[in-house]
């Protein structure tokens, strides 16, 4: 049986301006990643734009007012009983607009009921914390998969018009990346989003730290907003110019970086054999001279174990226990 095309008049589409939860920063509809190295405070930084959500107050250096709003959030590193709302409480959130679901969901499993409720709940913000918790037994560094589950993330905001935030983490290697090549997976995970915000020290001040916007498709760069911890809270400091520039170097070519992405993305959870390597690299398009450079770069060593096979190991820093 033939298929049928079912073509859109784009002269029958009403256009519409873009909302925003946090202008510039958070669009609402749209998928926003907050990422930041181990320490940084992402976790707390963003709960300290729930409480004020929550609350009905002003976000930080923004004229826009707004009604207490619900909440979804969803943690699957902190328990929420003993962290989470300890911690919303203490920056004087409204916790009876916060919600989340009993039992974790992966993206994937997305469905009409969940929307309905998030839509019939007038839940205006989403959180997960980390994206890579939610994205199922997918491998976040093929393409293909990612791609799919941030399509389907993609239209679960717009059709609910909620802002989604993904907390991410960051890999450990720096020099000489660009910060947006330094999110785990594939960079389609960063390409679905409309914005991504990086936190991290204060190039110009490293007693503080800054959020500084990466990216943002839908309005003009805004500033850099500088901040600090006290006592498990977000001290709100002022803005600042410094720009995505400021804190690396010069991108690197995409086949390079995409081996880069794989590896740490792979060696996360300890050493793997060399020959699963290779094999995984092949299925993603990495060929293996650009696989031995990104080996090089990361410091990665080749050790031969017990079972006389060789595994990929990557040499850990001694700062790799600190928290998010």
């Amino acid at each position: 049986m033939a298929t049928v095309n079912k073509f859109v008049c784009y002269g029958d589409i009403e256009p519409k301006k873009v909302e925003w939860l946090y202008y510039p920063y958070i669009p609402k509809g749209k998928i926003t990643i907050i990422c930041g190295d181990p320490g940084i405070g992402k976790t707390t930084f963003v709960l300290s734009l729930v409480a004020l959500l929550t609350s009905g107050k002003k976000l930080p250096f923004s004229e826009q007012s707004h009604d207490a709003m619900n909440v979804y959030f969803q943690s699957a590193e902190d328990g929420t009983s003993d962290t989470i709302i300890p911690r919303l409480l203490k920056m004087g959130a409204d916790c009876t607009k916060v919600v989340g679901l009993q039992t974790k969901r992966k993206f994937e499993s997305f469905d009409a009921d969940l929307e309905h409720d998030i839509i019939n709940q007038n839940i205006k913000l989403m959180v997960f914390d980390p994206v890579q918790a939610f994205m199922g037994s997918l491998n976040i560094c093929s393409a293909n998969d990612v791609r799919e589950v941030m399509q389907k993330l993609n239209d679960f905001a717009d059709r609910t018009d909620c802002a989604i935030v993904l907390i991410g983490h960051l890999n450990k290697n720096s020099g000489g990346i660009n910060a947006l090549y330094r999110s785990l997976g594939s960079i389609d995970i960063v390409a679905a989003a409309r914005s991504v915000l990086i936190l991290t020290t204060n190039p110009n001040n490293p007693d503080n730290r800054i959020m500084v916007p990466l990216k943002s498709n839908l309005a003009k760069i805004g500033k850099s907003i500088i901040y600090d911890l006290e006592n498990g809270a977000v001290k709100w400091i002022g803005l600042s110019d410094v720009k995505a520039a400021d804190l690396s170097g010069s991108d690197p070519a995409p086949a390079f970086k995409n081996a880069c992405d794989f590896l740490s993305v792979c060696l996360e959870h300890g050493d793997v054999a060399s020959t699963k390597i290779f094999e995984l690299a092949a299925k993603n398009g990495i060929c293996i001279s650009t696989l031995k450079k990104a080996k090089a770069y990361l410091g990665i060593k080749s050790v031969k174990k017990n079972d006389d096979r060789w595994y990929y190991q990557q040499i850990k820093s001694s700062d790799e226990t600190a928290t998010s």
